[in-house]
């Protein structure tokens, strides 16, 4: 191979990825993530730092969207440097798995880039934490998957966790916004008054086929996420038909049925094709999402009846399905949660 013919390669093979680039960036919204957007700026911009500030906990199972609704917002106030004090208006942090008040002052002092967020006891590092929220200018406290809170085995450490974010609230006068499966529910029956403090909850649900307004929203996105799609021809996703196909492939979760329309993307682009149609739609459902155990049938082969399906139902067999494939839990987060009871056992 000549070397102008290795350039040539090296800036297809550019083209590409920076295409893909574009369709993994895409962002669309849906009145649900609209309204969960309101919610958070509600609690960030209402709240008095002389008041009890406004909280709020989002639920919803995996895939209907949380991390694009947090990650967008906190994307609206980025961070900045002034001087030798860094700026940090929303602070974002996981929590982690078997959470206790140790591991998770430090998860936030790492999140607020203390580099000896280990050092110290869990008092000293809280009022360090304290300390630092206040000289970074931070408004707003946003903590994914809050579940991770939720032990029903170790009830007496699920409320000296949440006993010490009450603590944590109260001091600082900081809202904190809570992100998890509905699981994370089960720490406010364990602490009442943390249960007073996020009494404001907001549910995220999948698309809804049986609801007029749902599926029209879900028809709708399907619209804008077609007109958004960097290619000069996409198939009409928002049609009926098709629609249906692609509610029953994902069960009307926005997780799985955006890993669809971007691997039907990734499948043209690979080709050097400027356009996706339907087979790329279907072979990217077979490769990044369809279960035969938890999907029996392909709605997009030619066998599959949509009338028929309709009729019996398939679409919300497929929702309830895809519902309990996210709420059951990972074998691999039990045997974690086993395993760190055995250490503090130990």
């Amino acid at each position: 191979m000549t070397k102008s013919n290795q350039t040539d390669n090296h800036e297809a093979l550019d083209r590409k990825r920076h295409l893909f680039d574009e369709v993994n960036r895409l962002k669309v919204y849906h009145p649900g993530l609209e309204k969960a957007q309101e919610r958070i700026k509600r609690c960030h911009l209402f709240s008095s730092k002389n008041a009890e500030p406004m909280c709020l906990s989002i639920v919803g199972m995996t895939g209907v969207g949380k991390s694009t609704v947090k990650e967008t917002y906190a994307a609206k106030y980025p961070r900045s440097s002034q001087g030798a004090v860094e700026h940090v208006p929303i602070l974002y942090a996981t929590v982690p798995e078997g959470p206790t008040p140790k591991t998770l002052v430090e998860t936030l002092l790492r999140a607020l880039g203390d580099g000896a967020y280990d050092k110290g006891s869990t008092v000293t590092k809280t009022s360090r934490l304290v300390m630092s929220l206040a000289a970074c200018g931070v408004e707003l406290i946003l903590l994914d998957e809050f579940h991770h809170f939720a032990d029903r085995n170790q009830p007496k450490l699920m409320y000296r966790v949440a006993d010490w974010l009450k603590v944590l609230i109260a001091e600082t006068h900081i809202p904190v916004v809570l992100f998890g499966l509905e699981s994370c529910l089960d720490v406010f029956k364990h602490n009442e008054q943390l249960a007073r403090r996020f009494s404001a909850r907001f549910a995220l649900n999948p698309f809804d086929w049986d609801d007029d307004q749902s599926r029209k929203d879900f028809r709708g996105f399907l619209k804008t996420v077609a007109k958004k799609l960097p290619f000069r021809r996409v198939p009409l996703f928002h049609e009926r038909e098709l629609a249906f196909r692609l509610y029953v492939a994902s069960g009307g979760c926005l997780g799985y049925l955006m890993r669809i329309i971007r691997g039907a993307a990734l499948g043209a682009i690979e080709d050097g094709r400027d356009a996706v149609d339907e087979a790329d739609v279907e072979r990217a459902y077979v490769e990044e999402v369809w279960d035969a155990e938890l999907q029996p049938a392909n709605p997009f082969s030619k066998e599959f009846d949509v009338v028929k399906a309709e009729k019996d139902r398939e679409h919300q067999k497929a929702r309830e399905r895809f519902i309990r494939k996210a709420t059951a839990p990972s074998p691999d987060r039990a045997s974690a949660r086993a395993a760190l009871r055995g250490r503090r056992a130990a």
